[in-house]
């Protein structure tokens, strides 16, 4: 299986933000009604990483094998059920995801393997996008809006050591997103009303992170979110916010199956009025929350048990209670 891509903007639009809270509320367990699909025939692993307000889902699915090796390719599940696949242009051997479709079908993404690059695809018109730091940046499209403004992140390296953040890209203008003292923010989706919502830390370069979740609205001003079962492992990171400004994330812990590795498991969850309410697909050892739209359709995966040990990753839709 390909190696997991990296996770991760020109002047200044918010010359200061002014913190306003730390949400940390009560939880409980959703109730959900949740459906599932199947990848397209010969791909695995589908993993739904939006919902647009039509019923469309994009993500990416795991390719059949190619020289022995299997790759990401964007997957888009329309409403009536069918499915197709998308790799960029001229790269075979490489990694592509969607990450989010717009109402009007618009969808950004990344693709690549040893650097990454965003893209936005309209139909059949492709535009790469690159943050333009760094000799070799990799450059990631997380999120868009109904009025085109992406959001997104990269991480690059220069003269002084490695460098990385997060950034709004409006009519080819890339624009800082900033939290004050942080040394990684992820900004992962941006709602029709321009805020911004994603993860950040302030763990030092080189340490085990732990993240907080953040909501910025347009005047500059932010909420920093933590789940409060985060609070005791690994942080919290919101992934998407519809405009009225329901959210979905997950609260994160360590991979104990994998020491060496540093990743982190995600367990979701649904933010709204103040109250976090935490999803359980029936039987998943885990479920993670990635996308919601204006409907309040929720789309992620779950990870359910196998008889030999393993798992498989079964892609949902969900509403919920």
């Amino acid at each position: 299986m390909q190696s997991r891509a990296r996770s991760a903007v020109s002047t200044l639009l918010f010359s200061s933000f002014l913190f306003v809270a730390t949400i940390c509320g009560a939880q409980t367990t959703a109730i959900c009604k949740f459906s599932t699909f199947q990848p397209p025939s010969g791909y695995s692993w589908a993993s739904p990483a939006d919902v647009n307000d039509n019923g469309t889902i994009v993500g990416a699915v795991l390719s059949p094998v190619i020289n022995s090796t299997s790759f990401w390719r964007g997957l888009v599940r329309n409403p009536d059920g069918s499915t197709s696949t998308f790799k960029y242009p001229t790269v075979t051997l490489k990694n592509t995801s969607f990450t989010r479709m717009n109402d009007a079908g618009v969808t950004v993404g990344y693709f690549g393997e040893e650097f990454f690059h965003g893209f936005v695809k309209s139909g059949n018109n492709l535009v790469k996008v690159d943050y333009p730091v760094g000799p070799t940046p990799d450059t990631y499209l997380y999120g868009i809006n109904k009025w085109h403004a992406i959001v997104g992140a990269y991480v690059s390296s220069n003269n002084a050591g490695f460098i990385t953040g997060s950034f709004k890209l409006i009519n080819g203008k890339f624009i800082p997103v900033k939290i004050p003292n942080a040394t990684y923010v992820y900004a992962y989706t941006i709602n029709d009303n321009g805020a911004i919502a994603g993860s950040y830390s302030k763990t030092p370069f080189g340490s085990p992170r732990f993240f907080h979740g953040f909501r910025l609205r347009q005047d500059g001003t932010y909420v920093s979110i933590d789940h409060p079962t985060g609070l005791q492992h690994s942080g919290t990171e919101i992934r998407d916010l519809n405009s009225a400004g329901v959210m979905v994330g997950n609260w994160m812990s360590r991979d104990t199956t994998c020491p060496m590795c540093a990743l982190s498991l995600q367990h979701g969850f649904i933010y709204k009025n103040g109250q976090f309410k935490n999803l359980a697909y029936p039987g998943a050892m885990l479920t993670t929350a990635m996308g919601i739209n204006n409907n309040e359709v929720i789309v992620g995966t779950a990870r359910i048990p196998t008889n030999n040990g393993g798992y498989n990753i079964v892609p949902f839709k969900a509403t919920c209670q």
